[in-house]
């Protein structure tokens, strides 16, 4: 794309072609910070329960690390797989749907966050 803009101007592909590099280190300084955030997060969820599962009886501690450990498998694993194929199928659906009464149901199960990241996983890379 910055080829075909900047075909008569090398300058100024230059520029944007520096531009789109300090974009992509920005994103990947983004991203490593987001995994140190998520891995704090969980690191410390998991120390407060040990503090509990130390504080509390051996039945309440039992009770509490068997729903800590359901709960967590549920919101990092199933719930997201779950969401992912419910997106998929429905845009599946949607390119066969002629009424639009259906068609607006499905719109309405989408994930926004699911579709943009499954359409850039899908574009082709330059």
């Amino acid at each position: 794309m910055i080829r075909y803009l900047t075909a008569r101007n090398p300058a100024l592909r230059e520029q944007q072609l520096r531009k789109r590099n300090r974009m992509r280190k920005i994103a990947k300084i983004k991203t490593i910070v987001a995994y140190i955030l998520i891995l704090f997060i969980v690191v410390a969820s998991h120390y407060i329960v040990l503090v509990i599962f130390a504080n509390s009886e051996p039945d309440e501690a039992q009770n509490w690390a068997t729903n800590y450990l359901m709960s967590l498998g549920q919101d990092m694993g199933v719930s997201q797989i779950f969401k992912v194929l419910l997106t998929v199928v429905c845009l599946r659906m949607m390119i066969n749907v002629k009424g639009s009464k259906l068609k607006k149901i499905l719109k309405a199960l989408l994930d926004p966050v699911t579709v943009r990241a499954l359409a850039m996983l899908v574009m082709p890379k330059n």
